[in-house]
């Protein structure tokens, strides 16, 4: 589930198993295409597997 540049409704966090941090550009510019906000989460999650690197 993807949110807007001001998260989500506190509704949607009580069903959500976990949540990763936003991202942040360091830009104060909130918004990001779904399809750019997908890859990040996607290399996130990915980047998190036991016995990748930095684990």
């Amino acid at each position: 589930m993807f949110g807007t540049g001001w998260g989500l409704a506190p509704e949607a966090y009580e069903v959500c198993d976990d949540v990763l941090e936003p991202v942040d550009t360091g830009s104060g510019y909130n918004h990001l295409s779904v399809r750019s906000a997908a890859s990040i989460v996607v290399d996130r999650l990915f980047g998190m597997r036991e016995g990748s690197p930095g684990t």
